[in-house]
């Protein structure tokens, strides 16, 4: 039908509006400079095809009125444990703010102090137009038919935006990072209204300008993923982070170490003799035969298919390719 999913009519009426979130959208129309608003708003959104059949679509409720979609905002101390917590289920023209708000005041603001005549310039943690314009990625492109929220995620050193939606066909991670592609969109209606308040692009410029906004942040760097049905946006310290790795692979490794002993020494106690000789003629041998083990083990060939099935069941060996022209495996 070309419709967009947010061009559907809904049966919200225009006075259930948001009267504050009309006034800031009329500002910020007026200031950008690209729609020239009539003294009608009604009419204005019918030529932006904001109301329809004298209808609001859901663009229109999702943007100005009463909706149930919600951004939900974390302040994380460790994995599991969060210090601030806020749900956001405003009309979407204010709850980029709201979440803006939020994130400043869980992230450090720093101060430096340059120039011939010493002025203080503010320095937040991470470049918050930046931030902006993720938060605005995610809330505009997310697939308003999956309910689950956009979660936003405030760690000590890293901050993670993730929303419900996968990628359109025939763009890929690659070709949104370096701007080489054709702008698609999910949510025609709510882009079109961001740029018309002037606060996104429709060109597919938007990481140019994150990267010009990085460019002041060394120690920073960010990484779009997609994770099929979602997309996520992670900022983090790179220099901290490469510490982190270092040390997580060593605690790793050590409770690797303990933890395989402890397997090991368990999965060793159920083995029965025959069936460890099995295991270690495979190790040296790992084309060996059935008929070769059997001799080997002074058993039938049955019995050594019966703990050949049985090693299997434990996923300590398996066989990759065909019986005759293939080879054993040690799993474990």
């Amino acid at each position: 039908m070309s419709y967009s999913f947010d061009a559907f009519e809904v049966n919200t009426d225009f006075v259930e509006l948001n009267e504050k979130t009309l006034n800031i959208f009329k500002d910020k129309v007026n200031k950008s400079g690209r729609y020239k608003l009539s003294n009608d708003l009604i009419k204005d959104f019918k030529r932006l095809g904001l109301v329809k059949n004298n209808k609001l679509t859901r663009a229109c409720e999702l943007l100005f009125g009463n909706h149930h979609t919600n951004i939900h905002i974390g302040r994380f101390k460790s994995k599991t444990t969060i210090i601030d917590d806020l749900m956001i289920r405003s009309p979407l023209i204010i709850a980029v703010e709201e979440a803006l708000d939020f994130i400043k005041k869980n992230i450090r603001l720093g101060f430096e102090i340059g120039g011939d005549t010493l002025q203080r310039t503010e320095r937040w943690q991470y470049p918050i137009p930046a931030i902006r314009e993720f938060l605005l990625n995610a809330i505009a492109h997310r697939d308003y038919t999956n309910p689950t929220d956009v979660i936003i995620k405030i760690f000590d050193e890293s901050i993670e935006i993730t929303n419900p939606g996968r990628l359109l066909d025939g763009l890929t991670i690659e070709d949104i990072l370096s701007d080489n592609y054709i702008p698609k969109h999910r949510n025609k209606l709510i882009v079109e209204t961001f740029y018309l308040t002037g606060d996104i692009e429709k060109y597919g410029t938007g990481f140019s300008r994150v990267n010009e906004w990085f460019e002041d942040y060394s120690e920073l760097d960010y990484v779009l993923e997609d994770l099929t049905n979602f997309i996520r946006i992670k900022v983090f310290n790179k220099e901290i982070d490469k510490v982190g790795d270092k040390v997580t692979d060593k605690v790793t490794d050590k409770v690797t170490d303990k933890v395989t002993d402890k397997v090991t020494d368990k999965i060793e106690e159920r083995l029965t003799d025959n069936q460890k000789l099995i295991i270690e003629s495979i190790i040296v041998n790992n084309h060996i035969t059935t008929r070769e083990l059997a001799i080997e083990a002074g058993i039938s060939q049955r019995k050594i298919k019966e703990n050949i099935s049985k090693l299997k069941k434990l996923n300590l060996i398996k066989r990759i390719g065909s019986a005759k022209g293939g080879h054993w495996e040690i799993v474990k």
